[in-house]
């Protein structure tokens, strides 16, 4: 597979979520920026978004079961109604996202990337 540019990967993630897990394997080290990107009711369920900058992302009612979102950062990131049940979310940046209406499973880990969130 060659390689995506961020356009190319949203469109990816939206269509085919194994897909961009596999594209991620065979490009571990490429940056994802989905700042200011709307992912509004995107089905993510297992999405491998560790290290992504989803900066002002709309990720409203998006369904996150499962996603890998270690070190993921989600400042001002929009999750309202999302479901982020068994979700990965050490360290990840979670500074000023509104959870409200959000499923999410609370582990120490995720208890610790939820303070200061808008619940």
């Amino acid at each position: 597979m060659e390689k995506l540019n961020d356009k190319e990967l949203l469109q990816l993630i939206k269509t085919d979520v194994k897909g961009f897990n596999a594209y991620r394997e065979e490009y571990p080290n490429q940056k994802i920026d989905f700042s200011d990107d709307n992912l509004y009711k995107a089905y993510l369920e297992d999405a491998n978004l560790e290290g992504a900058n989803l900066y002002k992302a709309n990720l409203r009612w998006a369904y996150l079961r499962r996603a890998n979102l270690v070190d993921a950062n989600r400042t001002d990131a929009n999750l309202t109604g999302a479901n982020l049940v068994d979700a990965n979310l050490t360290d990840a940046n979670l500074t000023v996202i509104n959870l409200s209406n959000a499923s999410i499973t609370l582990t120490k880990d995720n208890l610790e990337a939820i303070k200061g969130c808008m619940l």
